[in-house]
């Protein structure tokens, strides 16, 4: 069985973000037959987030290295600044 993709209009996700308002999520979600993960996507985009960008493991990898990197650095100064502090 194949599933069907249901495409919604902008007057019904506006419609929705007011139900949300008057009755929550759950319900809302309930009510309108919908995912509340969908409602909270379309509430998402009205309030101008985004979902962010899934990064690939590489991307992640050099970010990790990135900021252990950056903690480094910083912890050095700290203690650098720490035994300016001892010797004065």
């Amino acid at each position: 069985m194949s599933r069907k993709t249901r495409s919604y209009s902008g007057e019904y996700k506006a419609e929705a973000l007011e139900l949300i308002k008057k009755n929550g999520v759950s319900k809302t979600a309930k009510d309108l037959n919908v995912a509340p993960s969908l409602l909270y996507t379309w509430k998402a985009k009205k309030e101008g987030f985004s979902p962010s960008p899934k990064l690939n493991s590489e991307d992640s990898e050099k970010e990790i290295r990135r900021l252990k990197k950056e903690l480094a650095q910083r912890n050095f100064r700290k203690l650098w600044i720490e035994d300016l502090k001892i010797a004065a």
